[in-house]
């Protein structure tokens, strides 16, 4: 619900917190830039302080500054709910306040993706257990209005997948072929045949139904952060980064970054910030997102408990 002052919130949910820890950092690392020592913005949005869902930072709006989407996944009405404030009221005025047609379902990941017929995002949803054709099943509506379809059904684009049920890891959406289609992406952080953190990615130009890529890469297994795809080294780059908030070897937030065009066999960056550990554990999301619209990736914490304010907080650092 809406409260006098603002609007609830939802917190993105990690994975479980398993695995071993990075090691101590290379002494080459240590300090090795200025890169995310800087703030460059530190907001209160409308959103009341809330973990109930996923919270994503996404230009819903065409404009290149990204905008804060709340989706609530835990609500009265039974469905999905999806809340957007946007950047250019620095986050204190809601431009999407929707019920969904998706009914509330804690089993996978719940994100935003650009669409080809709206101009706001679509939802989607990576559910990835529990799932009635054990497969991980991509569920996108087909539709108009955003996110409601015309008589509260929808047929989703891609029912299942080539991967099997699995909470080891992180997913997304991600063009990794660069052809404008967005793949599933599957980064393992636990028990790979490797050892190492791994990236698994199934095709969208052939529906989710075959593997484009399956690859070890230099990262070791750790659980103490979140993993993503990110255009690091370039606009067009499908960069494989790790920001760790926990049991850091630098007793601050640390970024690291491994290329695709390395194999993600070499790392591209690795160092601390201006966010002491621990300030994401349980309480905040990190990501890597263009604040200053520059082409520089900037690190952006979205704290959603335990905030000063009561509402949720915006913190970025420029790359």
């Amino acid at each position: 619900m809406l409260s006098s002052k603002a609007l609830v919130c939802l917190a993105y949910l990690a994975s479980p917190i398993l695995g071993l820890a990075f090691p101590q950092l290379p002494e080459i690392f240590k300090r090795a830039s200025t890169a995310y020592r800087t703030e460059i913005l530190s907001v209160e949005t409308i959103f009341d302080a809330e973990n109930k869902g996923t919270y994503q930072l996404i230009d819903a709006t065409g404009d290149g500054v990204p905008d804060l989407a709340y989706i609530k996944t835990s609500t009265s009405s039974g469905k999905v709910e999806v809340y957007i404030a946007s950047a250019s009221s620095d986050y204190r005025q809601v431009i999407l306040d929707t019920e969904t047609i998706f009914p509330a379902d804690s089993d996978g990941s719940w994100l935003l993706v650009p669409s080809s017929n709206t101009t706001l995002p679509d939802l989607v949803h990576i559910k990835t257990v529990n799932t009635a054709s054990r497969y991980v099943e991509v569920d996108w509506p087909l539709g108009e209005n955003e996110f409601q379809v015309k008589g509260n059904t929808y047929k989703s684009i891609y029912p299942l997948s080539v991967f099997k049920p699995t909470i080891k890891g992180f997913w997304s959406l991600y063009s990794y072929n660069g052809d404008g289609v967005l793949d599933l992406v599957y980064i393992r952080t636990s028990d790979s045949g490797t050892k190492k953190v791994e990236v698994h990615v199934g095709s969208g130009a052939k529906q989710y139904g075959a593997f484009t890529n399956e690859q070890g890469t230099v990262m070791p297994l750790d659980n103490n952060g979140r993993y993503f795809l990110a255009p690091y080294s370039s606009k067009t780059a499908v960069d494989l980064v790790y920001i760790k908030d926990t049991n850091a070897g630098l007793k601050e937030v640390e970024v690291h970054v491994a290329a695709k065009s390395g194999s993600y066999n070499k790392w591209t960056f690795e160092d601390g910030s201006m966010f002491p550990q621990g300030t994401g554990e349980h309480n905040s999301i990190f990501s890597l997102v263009d604040f200053s619209n520059d082409g520089i990736l900037d690190l952006a914490r979205v704290q959603f408990q335990n905030t000063t304010t009561g509402n949720v907080e915006i913190t970025v650092a420029s790359g």
